[in-house]
């Protein structure tokens, strides 16, 4: 009788393992895809769920300077 109830306590516990790791790979999955459209720019997230005060970063152009020359942080250097 005992051997039994424990059985089937592990078989519950079993069960209840098994679908958190299938939700958790399931969860990393949507993600993955997610990211990847995001990456590809076809992603129906992007525009619906960033805000207009939202900035993206890493998309300035190559001659854009990132600090104003006025700011001092360029100066000349002489060999001496």
């Amino acid at each position: 009788m005992i051997l039994k109830i424990l059985s089937l306590i592990f078989l519950i516990l079993l069960v209840r393992i098994a679908f958190s790791v299938w939700r958790l790979l399931s969860q990393i999955t949507k993600t993955a895809n997610r990211m990847k459209e995001e990456l590809d720019g076809n992603s129906r997230y992007t525009a619906r769920n960033r805000n207009s005060s939202q900035q993206v970063y890493g998309r300035r152009d190559e001659q854009q300077k990132i600090i104003p020359e006025d700011e001092g942080e360029y100066v000349d250097y002489e060999d001496v």
